[in-house]
């Protein structure tokens, strides 16, 4: 079962897959600035990211995302650009690119 919210706390990471799977809840990521992270949280609408290494501000972002009211149809609606079959897809249109140079 998914928690309400989600949070990472990683020093180094890729794109983590409790990441793709808050926003596909409607849920709020709060997590560190690393990796792949920052290119799919593009704005507070859909988490909150802190430096890596500084727990007073993970906490900080802990706080203020159970505080706040959250769009979760926004954010629902902005994850379904990472499902499956949309990946797929992208993944394709790049090999098919790729082939017709």
């Amino acid at each position: 079962m998914m928690s309400k919210n989600n949070w990472v706390s990683s020093l180094s990471e890729g794109n983590p897959t409790v990441m793709f799977e808050a926003l596909g809840c409607g849920r709020p990521f709060v997590g560190t600035r690393v990796g792949g992270v920052p290119e799919v949280i593009v704005d507070d609408r859909l988490g909150i990211l802190v430096e890596p290494g500084d727990p007073e501000a993970l906490a900080r972002a802990i706080l203020q995302a159970l505080e706040r009211e959250w769009d979760h149809e926004y954010i629902r609606t902005y994850a379904q650009q990472f499902t499956w079959e949309n990946i797929a897809k992208q993944v394709m249109e790049v090999y098919e690119a790729v082939m017709r140079k």
